[in-house]
């Protein structure tokens, strides 16, 4: 992204952030949600076989960022651990994930409410270790490309913000706690916003923008710059940071996939949490010696996908509300 808006990076905050609260507040509607149902159950009883065919397509989406984000999880531990086969890394991200997700989607929620406060606290010490190297000047001047880089970023980050369509997928879960989960998400996703808000305007102050457009591991880089003095070991404390991220997004999109193939399928989702691990660790295989060409893919042709697609899947079972009450009549006959 930094890539694509340079010094204006700072200023894509602000488009994905409108996107992410129209998103939040269409996914989690009254006519969207429905307590004691996810996504993958509303799609199949108010579109049938279509609804059915778009929840796996919905599937096969989110499996794809799943891999993705494996492969930037090893990627980092690549670099700092040379030495440990890759397998190593992605295997006991799953194992872990797997664990969690059969002990239920609860224990989850408990889990992130331990690790993300967490990770604010460290990224907010990042850049507080680097206030005093920051140089205003770096930012400047403003736009001076256009809008144009802004919005093509922007774009990308909204593909991002798309993926919360996993949490859909979830809801079945939620029962009654539609208005909380909605207040959280907005809570959550302004946090979001404003830790990339901080870190952008950060980064570009700090490292400059040549290095800022370069660099794979923007955070990483930020910390190492900023903790370079300290007497704490950095990489072990970067590294907390990057497990516990990982380890929730992994945990998020895996239950989605298994919650989703629960609700369509007669197999609980327990054994659905067993087999998306398994086949996350088997395709990881592939994946990881044709990365490249994966990453290539995701940059140039993801957002063209991710963005109608979850906005087509969730308009539809939108339109369709209306058939519940049908199909409620129809079997109280």
């Amino acid at each position: 992204m930094a890539s694509v808006a340079g010094r204006d990076t700072w200023m894509v905050g602000f488009v994905f952030l409108l996107y992410g609260i129209f998103f939040i507040k269409f996914m989690f509607s009254p006519r969207v949600y429905s307590p004691g149902r996810g996504l993958a159950g509303l799609a199949a009883r108010r579109l049938g076989p279509l609804g059915v065919g778009l929840t796996l397509l919905a599937i096969v989406y989110i499996f794809l960022v799943l891999i993705v984000d494996i492969n930037d999880f090893v990627d980092f531990f690549e670099l700092v651990m040379p030495e440990t086969p890759p397998y190593i890394f992605w295997g006991v991200l799953l194992i872990l994930s797997t664990a969690v997700l059969v002990s239920g989607v609860e224990v989850l929620g408990r889990v992130a409410l331990i690790l993300l406060p967490v990770v604010i606290i460290f990224i907010f010490g990042g850049v507080v270790g680097n206030l005093p190297s920051f140089e205003a000047g770096a930012l400047l001047p403003f736009l001076d490309r256009g809008p144009e880089p802004i919005v093509r970023a922007g774009f990308m980050q909204m593909a991002y913000t798309s993926e919360m369509i996993a949490l859909g997928f979830l809801s079945g879960r939620l029962g009654g706690l539609f208005g909380q989960v909605r207040r959280a998400s907005y809570l959550g996703y302004s946090v979001v916003a404003l830790v990339f808000f901080i870190v952008s305007v950060d980064l570009f102050g700090i490292v400059g923008e040549g290095y800022a457009r370069q660099s794979n591991f923007k955070m990483f880089s930020l910390f190492q710059y900023g903790l370079k003095d300290s007497s704490t070991g950095f990489d072990s404390l970067f590294i907390v940071l990057w497990v516990s991220v990982f380890y929730v997004k992994a945990s998020l999109l895996q239950g989605a996939i298994g919650e989703a193939l629960g609700e369509i399928t007669p197999l609980g989702t327990r054994t659905y949490h067993y087999l998306t691990g398994i086949a996350a660790f088997a395709v990881s295989f592939f994946i990881f010696e044709n990365r490249i060409m994966l990453l290539n893919f995701y940059a140039d042709y993801f957002p063209f996908f991710s963005i109608p697609f979850a906005l087509i899947f969730l308009a539809l079972i939108y339109l369709f509300s209306g058939k519940d009450k049908y199909m409620d009549k129809k079997g109280e006959n």
